[in-house]
Parts: structure tokens; sequence; C-alpha cells
């Protein structure tokens, strides 16, 4: 069965777990065993561990309970830091996580001004670092959204800092 299809079901007790396969002829993949389980042929490339959405389009709105009190004082990354076992006790592998850089104070983070800048709407650097420590500790490896073509500036319409872009790009003031 090829990689890009579904691969197995397996239950553990009323709950089922689907996993699928992504075939990747690039290095860096997960080698296929050739198993009955796995079993795709050998030496093909393939991924089956399974990614949580670990954020939706309102998670920047945790913890900012002064603008947004119906989404309580807890930060998004203390919400997702407090999960860890359990994502790992649901079978997550990964876990695909909102933009890290600073975008703004009340920002979803498509509009990075800061690349750099770690402290953003879902928490700031240390309860980043403290998310990030609680999911590796517990086996769920995490995945950064980054959008590398979307920028906005910090000042003025090309006022790109952190790091700050030279002539080449656009250096106006």
């Amino acid at each position: 069965m090829p990689c890009s299809q579904l691969k197995y079901l397996k239950t553990y007790g009323h709950r089922h777990e689907v996993r699928f396969s992504l075939h990747d002829n690039r290095a860096g993949g997960v080698q296929d065993r050739g198993d009955t389980e796995h079993g795709t042929g050998a030496g093909r490339l393939c991924d089956d561990r399974v990614m949580l959405q670990g954020f939706y389009w309102e998670s920047h709105r945790h913890g900012h309970p002064d603008r947004f009190p119906r989404f309580g004082p807890k930060a998004w990354y203390e919400i997702v830091r407090d999960l860890a076992t359990e994502l790992r006790d649901a079978r997550f592998d990964l876990v695909w996580l909102p933009p890290p850089s600073y975008a703004g104070d009340i920002s979803a983070g498509y509009n990075p001004k800061e690349y750099f800048n770690l402290n953003n709407a879902y928490g700031d650097f240390d309860r980043h670092r403290a998310m990030l420590v609680a999911l590796l500790s517990n086996g769920v490896e995490p995945v950064a959204d980054i959008v590398i073509n979307h920028r906005d500036p910090t000042h003025g319409w090309a006022g790109f800092e952190n790091p700050r872009w030279g002539r080449a790009i656009a250096n106006f003031w």
C-alpha cells in the first residue's frame, strides 16, 4: 500500500486511532521497515506520526482578560503546556504550534514584525520555553508555523527591524 494512503486503524478500548503516512523521497523521512503493519516496500521513506493542530484562530486571545474576558487569564502557551501529558496519552506525536514571532500585542501572528522577538500574544519567551520543555519531556515534538514571506514593519511602510533589512530591501528612514 502506498505511503500516501491510509495505513492502519488501531483500536484502543473505545477509542480509534487513524494514522496516515506521507510518502517522501527526500532524505530525512522515517525509513519504512517493510513489515506488514507499515509495509509499503523497502527503501521508501515514510512518516506515520500523528500531528495535532495545537491552536485555533482565537488562541491568541487567551491570557488577555482585560481585552477578551471570556477567554480567561491563562495564556495559550500555558494551556498547551498544561496539556502536554494528555497529548502524550492521546498518542499525538507532534503538535503544530502558532507563529512564534512578535506580531503586535494582540495578533494571531501571521503578520510578524520582529522575527527574533519571541514575546507574542500567545505568551512571553519564558512561557513559550516552558511549553516546549513540557511537550518534549512528554515525547511530543513541537512544530512551529512560520510563514517567511509574511512581514509587517515595526514603523512606517518599510521599517523592518529584528532583523533589520539593509538597503538591498528597503531603508528609507
